[in-house]
């Protein structure tokens, strides 16, 4: 009989601490992500203030989700091409992620560090929204990049310059 309780409350203490784990495993994920893309924004910046050139990230294939590269755009064309200089290249997200940018294909940065325009990025989870699996990626028309967290919980990101500060979707 002891067993038989002792094995109830595993179950029961199993079945209430998994979803958690779960969720922060997904929370750290996205985190990571995010990290990473604006580690490569603050890259191309320094890149192009340093060189006196336009760098640009530019995404590898059809979606960010596949990756994206950095590069000297030698021809100014905005796009990977012979005669631009790559530096760095990421690989693509998990399974399961999607980057998605309200900004076209590209950031664009001068030689002063700036950016070409004012641009945003999420990063969310595809699952159902839940609270800290989406992030907002901002870059000003200075060139900074800045993380916005999912401030109520509703596994959307909320926007600290936008009039409405809630994102409707995981989509800018």
């Amino acid at each position: 009989m002891e067993l038989m309780v002792t094995l109830s409350i595993a179950g029961i203490v199993a079945s209430i601490g998994i979803p958690s784990f779960s969720a922060s495993i997904t929370s750290s994920r996205v985190t990571t992500m995010t990290n990473e893309f604006i580690a490569a924004l603050r890259f191309a910046r320094s890149e192009a203030v340093k060189r006196n050139q336009t760098v640009v990230v530019s995404k590898s294939g059809a979606q960010w989700e596949a990756g994206w590269q950095v590069f000297v755009d030698n021809d100014k064309s905005n796009a990977f091409s012979t005669g631009d200089e790559l530096l760095k290249e990421y690989s693509s997200l998990a399974n399961g992620y999607t980057l998605k940018g309200d900004g076209g294909v590209f950031v664009s940065y001068n030689s002063r560090g700036e950016a070409q325009a004012k641009q945003r990025f999420i990063l969310c989870a595809k699952s159902v929204p839940v609270a800290r699996t989406s992030k907002l990626i901002t870059i000003n028309a200075v060139g900074r990049s800045a993380v916005a967290d999912d401030t109520d919980s509703d596994g959307i990101p909320n926007d600290p310059d936008a009039a409405n500060a809630n994102i409707a979707s995981c989509t800018p």
